[in-house]
């Protein structure tokens, strides 16, 4: 199914570990804010380091949340002109059980 999305491009000087530990902060916070369980079900998301690229979901509002807060977290880490963000129509595939249990 496609749905909204937010695809996010980093320039090559920006870390990607760091880029992926800012979003397993924001993943944390959009837990504080849904719930863990609701968080779960409800959030999906994709990452691709070797080009650089985070994809978030956005069709429902955990979704919306968690893109609301990933933003505001690169804003203020990396320079503006560090990352791109765009709005996209695409299938996010659900990240793999061990990813989402931390494993």
């Amino acid at each position: 199914m496609k749905h909204l999305a937010y695809e996010y491009r980093f320039h090559r000087n920006v870390r990607m570990t760091d880029v992926l530990d800012t979003l397993d902060l924001a993943v944390i916070a959009a837990e504080s804010i849904h719930g863990e369980a609701r968080s779960s079900l409800e959030t999906s998301w994709s990452t691709d380091p070797a080009i650089r690229v985070v994809t978030i979901d956005a069709a429902n509002e955990v979704g919306r949340t968690l893109n609301t807060i990933f933003n505001g977290f690169i804003r203020r880490e990396f320079e503006r002109t560090h990352f791109t963000v765009t709005a996209s129509h695409r299938s996010i595939h659900a990240r793999p059980p061990e990813e989402a249990l931390g494993v």
